[in-house]
């Protein structure tokens, strides 16, 4: 078992019961002649995702050209994301822009998160999105190093919000076919990456449905990286320890990455409830008509 599905969002803490968030910054700024290296990050798994997601994963697809060779059409003109990282009782929530060192070298983004520990996914994760556009908008404003701490202990000294939930359903437009396609992999055996369709509006609304129904229905214990690219309208999911060529995900769009499970052209999307679905799917009763999805997952 390599190290990151032994430690990774497994971090020990004398009182792991009592809820908590930590907060951290990595990547590049114009207050920094190169990358943030002096700022350390607060958990094992934050660092981790550092290096999976931004050393690795991104600096490999900078350093052999993956994103240059595609046309303009089939790339994102730039950094622009949402993610959310699941593992059993903890949880990474980012946000990632478009940034430049101080000799305004743009190649690698800036990247802000919260580590969630003993907090409820569904009452925390919208919360802190929303306290991480304002990290965003604080930090792109900054000019300086020093400014960019200012927002760091601003927001580490910040109360932290401990459960609740947002009162907003999971729910999203999505064919039968599509749920019928992922539901057989996630009873099997889930590819590494997929691409599923969201809400290009509200990308913290597809975060909330796709996490939810992957979570729940995949393998106990299974590591879940849902990115969002922020107005466009899909997400995409990569599961266990990700390799580095699977971020090729973060700047690729359609026909360069089409979505996994593409409907069929007589398919019509229809607005499913998650919490129903995960219900049905695990054998309780769902919603009137949804006897089409037990029978997707066996039941």
């Amino acid at each position: 078992m390599s190290d990151f599905l032994k430690t990774f969002l497994r971090d020990r803490f004398e009182d792991e019961a009592r809820p908590r968030e930590c907060f951290g910054i990595f990547g590049k700024h114009p207050g920094w002649d190169d990358h943030i290296e002096d700022l350390p990050l607060p958990t094992s798994s934050m660092a981790m995702a550092k290096q999976l997601l931004y050393v690795q994963g991104i600096g490999s697809q900078i350093s052999s050209g993956a994103w240059t060779r595609l046309t303009p059409e089939t790339r994102l003109a730039n950094f622009n994301h949402a993610f959310l990282w699941l593992r059993g009782s903890q949880f990474l929530v980012g946000r990632m822009w478009g940034s430049s060192d101080g000799k305004k070298r743009a190649h690698f983004p800036m990247v802000a998160l919260f580590h969630g520990i003993a907090l409820a996914p569904a009452g925390a994760v919208d919360s802190m999105l929303v306290r991480l556009e304002k990290v965003c908008a604080d930090c792109r404003a900054a000019r300086s190093a020093e400014q960019v701490r200012k927002v760091i202990s601003q927001v580490s000294n910040a109360e932290p919000v401990l459960g609740g939930t947002d009162g907003k359903p999971s729910t999203l437009e999505v064919t039968r076919g599509t749920i019928a396609k992922l539901g057989r992999d996630l009873h099997g055996n889930l590819p590494p990456r997929c691409r599923l369709g969201a809400d290009a509006a509200d990308s913290r609304r597809g975060l909330r449905f796709w996490s939810h129904v992957c979570s729940s229905l995949a393998p106990v214990d299974t590591p879940l990286l849902f990115i969002a690219a922020i107005g466009e309208p899909w997400i995409d999911v990569l599961a266990r320890e990700p390799a580095q060529g699977q971020f090729f995900c973060l700047r690729a769009a359609p026909p360069a990455l089409p979505l996994t499970y593409a409907p069929e052209l007589e398919e019509t999307a229809e607005e499913i409830d998650a919490q129903d679905l995960v219900k049905t799917a695990l054998g309780g009763k769902g919603a009137p008509g949804w006897s089409w999805i037990s029978r997707i997952f066996g039941q």
